[in-house]
């Protein structure tokens, strides 16, 4: 990210689509993200339709999606989180709809993608180019 937190890497380099260009990133990059992240959970995500539109941004080994493409983000759709034993945590943000933090515990790739996907914020399409307070 730029000093002032308002543009993505992907932005920054003149990328162009910056959800097709970050998937692409996620997908291919062979050291950093393939060390934390899971490559059979970034697959799967990507190759579910309504997931693979959203902005993909990683947290060590959280895997967030976001709707749209810049900082600070929207932080309403569940992240997955490696839980260290081959299965993924799906777990609720903070600013999303109350309801248990913890949707899915030591669940497989399959599970977390469609816990993901159920639990989408109404009306979540394609992510937008710009920041969270945009969505308003």
């Amino acid at each position: 990210m730029d000093s002032d937190n308002t543009h993505s890497p992907i932005e920054l380099s003149g990328g162009g689509d910056s959800v097709a260009a970050q998937w692409n990133l996620l997908r291919t990059e062979k050291t950093y993200y393939r060390r934390f992240l899971d490559h059979d959970l970034i697959e799967a995500v990507y190759a579910h339709p309504r997931l693979r539109v959203l902005f993909p941004f990683t947290s060590v080994t959280t895997l967030h999606l976001s709707r749209c493409t810049r900082y600070p983000f929207s932080f309403d759709i569940p992240c997955v989180v490696s839980d260290n034993a081959g299965g993924f945590d799906v777990i609720r943000t903070p600013q999303m709809a109350a309801g248990p933090r913890m949707i899915g515990v030591g669940v497989s790739v399959a599970d977390a993608v469609a816990l993901i996907a159920a639990h989408l914020p109404h009306g979540c399409g394609r992510a937008i180019e710009g920041t969270a307070e945009n969505l308003h």
